[in-house]
């Protein structure tokens, strides 16, 4: 038993490497600050519309995307002066790509770059929206154009890093990580995917010291927790591994990949109905997996055996 319950632990951790992987992180939450003017230089009357875009800021920062939308589309209804136009078109893109909605988000935020051209901070979150789309190409036109503006910018080094690794040349994706880390110490993206760069050469304990360092900067990273589940499920915590899926998966609701491995979670720690319970919310998403109609057949004759 402990044979097939390792042969299953080390299927989901190549999976869950692969799946972290092939999708991206969403703008860093440390992007979600107002991009035009402080409250104090605004017009009279607009005060309120600066609070209600904050508080949409709190909202996504709480895994709260679609409530968010809302209140930013009202927001955008009473910005009668267009004000704010380029912040609500920037905030309902973050709060779409959260979502997995990446055509959406990109739309916004090709709207929000016709008001304001080359902005480097909108390029960045549309750098990020196309490589959640699997559109690498226009994601690297996007960071390169924000390294044209600002040589050496750590965010922009790291999306193309990101690149090289689908691509296999990890020489260059860990020169591009070391030379956005040297800019910036604090970018918990970078520290993430060093970490992937980790786990592929099978060097675990360096990859869960650089994850780790950085979900102490940014708790809700997305491939930081997503990939420290791999390594925590690979080393038998399938209780902190479904803690990390779980952080992903509240920032992510739909994401039914992430849903598949908590459930795998689950069921290695014997925990059946509730691993049935998850495994049928990925059926539900419509999320195509493998391994997902196998698993739902275990879990069904383990609750039968009962």
């Amino acid at each position: 038993m402990r044979r097939k319950l390792l042969a299953a632990a080390l299927a989901v951790f190549a999976a869950a490497t692969l799946a972290a992987a092939a999708t991206g992180d969403g703008p860093s939450l440390t992007d979600l600050e107002l991009l035009r003017v402080p409250r104090e230089e605004l017009p009279p009357g607009e005060t309120e519309l600066a609070s209600k875009l904050q508080f949409a800021r709190a909202l996504i920062l709480g895994g709260k995307a679609e409530e968010a939308l809302e209140a930013l589309d009202d927001v955008l209804a009473r910005d009668v002066a267009g004000t704010f136009t380029v912040e609500v078109l920037y905030y309902k893109g973050f709060a779409l790509d959260t979502l997995g909605r990446y055509d959406a988000a990109i739309v916004n935020y090709q709207t929000a770059l016709k008001e304001r051209p080359g902005d480097p901070t909108i390029l960045l979150a549309l750098g990020q929206a196309y490589l959640d789309a699997g559109r690498g190409d226009d994601a690297r036109a996007a960071f390169e154009q924000v390294l044209a503006q600002i040589p050496g910018e750590s965010r922009a080094l790291t999306g193309l890093a990101y690149l090289e690794l689908m691509a296999g040349d990890v020489g260059e994706a860990r020169a591009k990580l070391e030379r956005a880390l040297a800019a910036d110490a604090e970018n918990a993206l970078a520290m993430s995917y060093l970490g992937l760069l980790e786990m592929n050469e099978r060097k675990y304990d360096l990859a869960r010291a650089h994850l780790e360092n950085a979900l102490a900067l940014e708790p809700a990273n997305l491939t930081a927790n997503y990939n420290l589940a791999g390594i925590l499920f690979m080393q038998g915590d399938y209780a902190g591994a479904e803690k990390r899926y779980r952080v992903v998966l509240k920032r992510k609701p739909g994401d039914g990949e992430a849903r598949f491995y908590l459930a795998a979670a689950l069921e290695a720690q014997g925990r059946y109905e509730d691993a049935l319970a998850e495994a049928e919310k990925v059926v539900d998403s419509g999320a195509v997996i493998d391994g997902l109609v196998e698993m739902l057949d275990r879990l069904q004759r383990r609750l039968a055996e009962k």
